[in-house]
């Protein structure tokens, strides 16, 4: 992972886990050495899990991972290493606009192929430019690929102020972000219940979480 790497090592009993973290406009570009490098490091990404060992674990739960910039990786948002016997733990994050170098091709998501005997990918939503694999339901359940691009129609996050352009800029709007999400934002109630049990701000989840770092505001009765 050119941003965050998250891999979990051996002990099981003590993964490595990322909670409501904030990720955008990040710019990540591999070069390969001259010799003994290759042209698209595999599994990698501008954020990676990777578990080590034949029983790490690690764990990504409720971030925004957007408007990221990658060249020569497998994805400009997150990357899973896919192996039989490594867990991954990825929940209720929203992966939006992430583009590649040419800054029109969406890649949000990529996993490395194949089943996966233990990990659990669930409540994700993305705006395309990857996939959720629904042949392996046991593992793959509950994500979604049909978040809109646009912030304010469809089936918008509503995010308070996000970014606009992908990768590192100069236009004052990473400074300004604010990756809260208004009332009837698409990403309200579509989560899976986690370990993490408050936001970034320290607000308590729902029940059915929002998906991201942020929970909806709650509605106060006057």
């Amino acid at each position: 992972g050119l941003i965050l790497h998250v891999s979990g090592g051996t002990n099981t009993s003590n993964p490595s886990t990322v909670a409501n973290c904030m990720i955008y406009n990040n710019e990540g570009i591999y070069i390969a050495k001259a010799t003994g490098g290759v042209a698209t490091p595999a599994y990698s990404g501008i954020v990676t899990l990777d578990a080590a060992g034949t029983t790490g674990s690690d764990s990504l739960i409720n971030c925004v991972i957007a408007y990221n910039k990658a060249t020569n990786l497998q994805s400009a948002g997150l990357a899973i290493r896919r192996a039989t016997t490594e867990n991954h733990f990825v929940f209720n994050n929203v992966m939006w606009n992430n583009y590649m170098s040419d800054g029109t091709t969406l890649n949000n998501f990529y996993h490395n192929g194949g089943t996966t005997t233990t990990s659990i990918i669930k409540g994700n939503i993305i705006n395309a430019g990857g996939f959720f694999p629904d042949d392996d339901v046991t593992h793959f359940e509950k994500n979604l690929r049909d978040l809109s691009s646009n912030n304010n129609s469809g089936n918008a996050p509503l995010f308070k102020v996000p970014t606009s352009i992908s990768g590192n800029n100069a236009d004052g709007s990473v400074e300004l972000a604010d990756w809260r999400i208004l009332e009837n934002s698409y990403l309200g109630g579509k989560g899976v219940s986690t370990t993490i049990l408050t936001d970034f701000d320290g607000i308590d989840y729902n029940t059915t979480p929002a998906v991201g770092a942020f929970e909806l505001p709650s509605s106060t009765i006057l």
